[in-house]
């Protein structure tokens, strides 16, 4: 139970978690997924928002972003 006023968020990538978000969205089966798991946390755990920080792209071809 949260306070009035406060919200629960989602945060991937980041400093160091950014190095697995380039395979994870790589292929649309993996987007796929992704996306499924990323809305099944949102909807178990009630959440208000998601953040992504994608610091450090690993792909070095800008058209896969």
């Amino acid at each position: 139970v949260l306070s009035q006023g406060v919200k629960a968020m989602l945060t991937i990538g980041g400093w160091t978690g950014s190095q697995y978000f380039s395979s994870a969205v790589a292929t649309e089966a993996n987007r796929t997924a992704f996306v499924k798991t990323v809305m099944d946390l949102v909807s178990k755990y009630d959440l208000d928002g998601l953040d992504f920080e994608y610091v450090f792209p690993s792909n070095s071809d800008p058209s896969q972003y």
